[in-house]
């Protein structure tokens, strides 16, 4: 791997967008344990608006299917389009848009893990302004394990977290390949 590689015009763009996505994420890791400090971070967070619309276009879509069906897929539609979006650039062989756009899966995922741990106390505002319309208390709930949500919130939240890092870790590794490496898989 030679330096040229690294120089190229394109590269300075893709490593602006790595240094904006590592910062983003150092943002999202240093708030994952405070809801009113993410929730203010998510008001100036496109990428929360975007998950949210996915969010409620999964209910939507699945109102026929049985509740929990139609409930989990909220969740479910906001972390399956990030990685729909990725597997179609890998498709095209652009692994460092893959990359990205798996970031915003795993953020999606990170971003869903919040409301997985307010399961128990739906302090969260909700669209509706019900707290009885919160999805992870119903789930949770529904399946007898809603004293773990903040548990389990963690768990999914750390996996996010990894998940991000190892995405921005992948986008560094394009940086150095040789346009004659690009179709290595």
């Amino acid at each position: 791997m030679k330096l040229k590689n690294f120089l190229q015009i394109s590269n300075i763009f893709r490593g602006f967008t790595i240094i904006i996505l590592l910062w983003w994420s150092i943002k999202f890791l240093a708030v994952r344990s405070d809801y009113i400090t993410a929730m203010n971070l998510w008001e100036f967070s496109f990428l929360h608006a975007i998950n949210l619309v996915l969010h409620e276009a999964g209910h939507i879509i699945f109102f026929w299917a049985p509740r929990q069906v139609m409930v989990i897929m909220g969740t479910g539609l906001q972390i399956i389009i990030p990685f729909c979006f990725m597997i179609a650039f890998i498709r095209q062989k652009d692994w460092f848009a893959s990359c990205v756009i798996s970031w915003w899966g795993f953020q999606s995922i990170v971003d869903s893990a919040y409301y997985v741990s307010d399961a128990k106390d739906r302090s969260m505002p909700l669209i509706t302004g019900d707290p009885d319309s919160h999805d992870w208390w119903y789930l949770l709930g529904q399946w007898g394990i809603l004293d773990y949500s903040e548990f389990i919130g963690n768990i999914i939240m750390y996996l996010g977290f990894f998940g991000m890092l190892s995405s921005i870790m992948f986008m560094c590794m394009t940086l150095f390949l040789k346009k004659e490496y690009i179709n290595w898989i």
